[in-house]
């Protein structure tokens, strides 16, 4: 050979590039696709959490919807599991709606009583309704992080 660059190089290096640029765009769409597919899973735990939420302010959580935080709560800790700051989160509302439910058993029980036991149940299930009610607002930002698509 002369040294020279003949047709077929340049061919074969210009496919080479065509082929890098087809890879690294279908490596963004598959990126981006996955990104996507993330943020709906997390925010249907986040819809479930709000729901939840929702029913435990209204006083009245069904089983259906207790079932269901709890599905969003075992799948939380695998979409939000390197951070379990979530899965914490979760479960400290699954617990004060627990203590509440029993509060409020209590309470019921002791309905026509002013007694100093029945005083500080009322006291003691308006403290964790307000807990709850207050939950509403902090939600979001517990989410957010993990919702917004940034960069």
């Amino acid at each position: 050979m002369n040294g020279n660059v003949t047709w077929p190089t340049y061919s074969a290096v210009l496919t080479s590039l065509i082929a890098l640029a087809i890879s690294y765009f279908q490596y963004r769409a598959t990126r981006t696709k996955f990104r996507i597919d993330l943020y709906e899973k997390r925010f249907k735990i986040y819809e479930a959490t709000l729901a939840f939420l929702r029913a435990a302010a209204s006083q009245d959580v069904k089983l259906d919807e207790m079932i269901a935080f709890d599905k969003a709560r075992n799948e939380a800790f695998f979409l939000f599991g390197n951070d379990p700051k979530i899965v914490k989160y979760l479960k400290s509302l699954r617990d004060t709606a627990d203590a509440y439910n029993t509060v409020r058993s209590q309470t019921k029980e002791l309905s026509g009583s002013d007694d100093d036991v029945a005083i500080e149940l009322r006291k003691k299930r308006n403290q964790i309704q307000e807990k709850i009610l207050s939950e509403h607002n902090i939600a979001p930002l517990k989410f957010a992080p993990y919702l917004a698509f940034g960069k």
